[in-house]
């Protein structure tokens, strides 16, 4: 027998995505720069990372032309990861966790870490779950 789940307050559940132009792709292809940025990122906006540091695996250049990363760091509430697009000197982030945090900082942990930066695209959702019931 199945067992009955009752939700008696609110689930959190938030997302961040955003595409950046950066002023200067040399500030996406290197490992170091991009971990730096994901530890100040989590910091800055109070995440508590599962690992000590971000996963970063290089793309193969024979497949996409160029030199470029995709980043992931679990955190104890979801997931932070950034994918980079060297060609358009820009990259993709993403924020998924179960703890709310503020869009703004994120904004701006951006724009000061990648000096220069423009966000073009940027989004924040609110799947907050508030219905009372089963599940």
């Amino acid at each position: 027998m199945a067992k009955e789940h009752r939700v008696s307050s609110a689930v959190p559940s938030f997302v961040y995505l955003a595409t950046v132009q950066v002023c200067d792709v040399g500030q996406i292809i290197n490992k170091d720069n991009l971990r730096k940025f994901v530890d100040k990122l989590c910091e800055a906006i109070e995440m508590r990372k599962m690992r000590q540091n971000p996963i970063v695996d290089e793309l193969p250049s024979e497949i996409f032309g160029v030199k470029s990363y995709s980043v992931s760091q679990p955190l104890m509430t979801s997931i932070l990861s950034l994918d980079t697009w060297p060609e358009e000197d820009s990259f993709v982030l993403l924020i998924h966790s179960c703890k709310e945090f503020d869009p703004q900082i994120v904004a701006n942990t951006i724009t000061e870490f990648f000096k220069g930066a423009k966000i073009f695209k940027e989004s924040f959702i609110d799947r907050t779950l508030r219905k009372s019931g089963s599940q």
